[in-house]
């Protein structure tokens, strides 16, 4: 799903460039929303990836698609 990824200096930041044209099985483009919901239901079975997410601030936040923003 992720076509290219930069990260910012202080390493903290990392942005995730999706590929074009993801559709869902039923034809629905796959969103941003859509994968930032689908790791989160990840994180919140996984404990290592649940700390990971507690420890940044905007990752708490399911709604939130920019994570790791100090």
């Amino acid at each position: 799903m992720v076509e290219g990824h930069q990260v910012e200096e202080d390493g903290l930041v990392w942005t995730l460039r999706m590929r074009g044209g993801l559709r869902f099985h039923d034809k629905e483009p796959v969103l941003a929303r859509d994968v930032v919901a689908s790791i989160h239901r990840f994180a919140a079975r996984i404990d290592l990836a649940y700390a990971l997410m507690a420890a940044t601030e905007d990752c708490r936040r399911p709604t939130t698609a920019r994570c790791g923003s100090a």
